[in-house]
């Protein structure tokens, strides 16, 4: 078991974890904390455990994450209605500010705020 500090781009925050060195590897190959939350593989579904699931609820709370599945949905043809109701537009972003989100989801931003859980996940791992 390590103790890694991770950056999360849609969260803003270094999120404190205790991971396994190859929970780690994955985490890098899949490009990050929010890709590997977000895959929607069987077998990661099955690992996260409760700290990795109370994670991936709150990164798809974000407004990036939401703008990105509009996007995936959009771009695969869904009706707009379909669309608008699985993941409406949040109350405070444009269009424009939806594109800039994604543009963001790519980048490398610095850390607001760290998030430690270690304290309450002692037995859990990610």
């Amino acid at each position: 078991m390590l103790t890694k500090s991770l950056y999360s781009v849609a969260l803003k925050k270094r999120i404190k974890l205790r991971i396994t060195a190859k929970v780690l590897k994955t985490v890098d190959r899949e490009g990050g904390l929010d890709e590997y939350l977000l895959k929607q593989e069987e077998s990661r579904v099955k690992e996260l455990g409760p700290l990795g699931w109370a994670l991936r609820w709150r990164l798809m709370q974000t407004d990036t994450v939401i703008a990105r599945f509009r996007a995936e949905a959009i771009a695969i043809g869904l009706a707009e209605n379909l669309v608008e109701q699985y993941w409406p537009m949040p109350k405070n972003m444009t269009e424009g500010q939806e594109k800039e989100s994604l543009i963001a989801v790519n980048s490398v931003l610095e850390p607001v705020e760290e998030w430690d859980m270690t304290g309450e996940a002692d037995t859990k791992t990610l």
